[in-house]
């Protein structure tokens, strides 16, 4: 009976570490494919809307109003890269 004890907790440790082992990894491919986004896509994009901003901004056509709310959208874009690269790194320790 204490072998068979022995063998279902030993069962239950194993799969109770496999599933951990499958959230972890399912984790750590979310935040790298987040941080891979901003890296190829979210901050170029970020920068390239302030820079347009800013030369529509200085041309006149916009308004400070309008420049104010795009540089926002560039930081809460650079923000959220930030906390995509946090996730992932804390992901992997």
């Amino acid at each position: 009976i204490q072998e068979d004890i022995a063998r279902q907790e030993d069962a239950f440790t194993k799969l109770s570490l496999s599933q951990t082992y499958e959230e972890v990894n399912r984790s750590l491919i979310k935040n790298k494919s987040m941080v891979d986004y901003f890296e190829q896509q979210g901050l170029a994009n970020a920068t390239l809307l302030s820079e347009k901003s800013m030369k529509a901004f200085q041309a006149g056509d916009i308004d400070f109003t309008e420049l104010s709310i795009h540089l926002q959208q560039e930081l809460a874009t650079r923000e959220s890269y930030l906390t995509a690269l946090l996730n992932y790194h804390q992901s992997i320790i």
